[in-house]
């Protein structure tokens, strides 16, 4: 499976060897070793649309079955390929994809305002520091000057 996303036709033809019974089990662990066969991820989950659908043809299990895969994180998620659930997430995941996005937009601004903030203090900080130090400056120069005048007057 190249990609997220990659839609199959799952072979159940060994679940009908099976009694009648025993068919649904089979047909379910035939599309998961289908998954694991092609993704080499072990964690599958059969979303419910698939179950009812095999479940529904419990006695009849038909041939094939349509299914489309979709990767998430660490697992591979199994769908009818014509299900309303696969609509249904991927629409729930575009809407999420937009929030996170507005909210990393928000984060960001929050980050700027908050570094022009500390910008407009380090200035503030910088030219104190400035003035600070040409008061300093002052000073030395005068005591040198007093200085010079003591050791004139002495003299």
């Amino acid at each position: 499976m190249k990609g997220e996303e990659a839609a199959y036709i799952v072979n159940l033809k060994k679940a009908k060897m099976f009694t009648k019974d025993k068919r649904t089990r089979r047909a379910l662990v035939e599309i998961k070793k289908f998954v694991h066969k092609h993704t080499r991820v072990k964690n599958v989950v059969i979303k419910n649309e698939v179950n009812e659908f095999i479940h529904a043809h419990s006695k009849n299990i038909p041939q094939k079955a349509e299914v489309v895969l979709r990767k998430k994180d660490d697992k591979i998620l199994v769908y009818m390929k014509a299900g309303k659930e696969l609509e249904a997430d991927k629409k729930k995941e575009t809407e999420e994809a937009k929030k996170a996005k507005e909210k990393k937009a928000l984060e960001e601004k929050a980050k700027k305002e908050k570094e022009e903030k500390k910008s407009a203090e380090e200035k503030e900080k910088e030219e104190d520091g400035k003035k600070k130090l040409e008061d300093k400056k002052e000073k030395e120069k005068a005591g040198q000057a007093l200085e010079v005048k003591r050791k004139s007057g002495r003299q």
